[in-house]
């Protein structure tokens, strides 16, 4: 790109061909503004561009057709859009493994051990400040699916294309969280070893929260206790011979 940016005649072969099309020159300079006479074309144009009109074989030999996500601002991009081609053939169910990835990112927003992680969904309730100790709720993952949201009306002119997932909970699939491509963006970087501060998350996944409010208020059978001096336990209700116990191991 930086080599084209320095000749501009050799530039339009990079892109496709569209008779009629609006000069992409109109597309960069604000309204009121002279288009430069310089030869030198912007990055930001170039990249624009590449983005919209750019042809996959002038890009490199091991450029494919889709080259175009390597260029958005999500790394995710590429998972999201391979599972929605599964969307136009009627597939609204998506695979389980990345559901277990979802629920894994969720649960490291809240920063706990993932050694739970296998086979929960966990979420932190809130702390007291008169103790040290934390609990921790754990959901089977079995409980959770994903699925692309479905339209409730349906286009007659346009193909119907999700523009959101929901994890959903329970047989009522109640609490439900909407996962849009950035929060999609920001649970895969979680479930991948990202970290952002409180504020940080606060800001740009506040409704996440509802979500887990909603799970805490859901029953739950087991849980997991962490003390700073005592160590890390998972408790379990069960009912052994008529009589409801409390069994409490020590977490490996």
């Amino acid at each position: 790109m930086a080599a084209a940016q320095r000749s501009s005649p050799n530039i339009e072969p990079l892109f496709v061909a569209a008779e009629g099309r609006i000069p992409h020159a109109a597309l960069f300079f604000e309204p009121g503004t002279r288009a430069s006479t310089s030869e030198e074309v912007s990055h930001e144009e170039l990249r624009r561009r590449a983005f919209f009109e750019g042809r996959a074989e002038n890009w490199g030999p091991s450029t494919g057709e889709s080259f175009w996500l390597e260029m958005t601002p999500f790394r995710s991009m590429r998972k999201w859009v391979e599972n929605l081609v599964r969307s136009r053939l009627g597939r609204w169910a998506l695979p389980e493994n990345l559901c277990g990835l979802i629920c894994r990112g969720v649960s490291l927003t809240d920063n706990v051990p993932e050694e739970l992680l296998d086979r929960y969904l966990a979420v932190r309730t809130a702390s007291s400040p008169k103790t040290d100790l934390v609990v921790v709720r754990l959901f089977d993952l079995s409980d959770f699916e994903l699925v692309w949201e479905q339209a409730k009306t349906r286009a007659t002119v346009f193909a119907e294309l999700p523009t959101a997932m929901l994890l959903q909970y329970g047989a009522r699939f109640d609490p439900t969280l909407e996962i849009s491509a950035d929060l999609f963006e920001l649970l895969i970087r979680f479930a991948e070893g990202y970290r952002l501060g409180s504020e940080e998350l606060e800001g740009i996944a506040g409704h996440l929260q509802l979500f887990k409010n909603r799970l805490l208020a859901m029953p739950a059978t087991e849980v997991c206790l962490l003390h700073p001096t005592l160590g890390q336990y998972t408790a379990r209700q069960r009912l052994i011979e008529g009589i409801r116990q409390i069994v409490l191991e020590v977490l490996q």
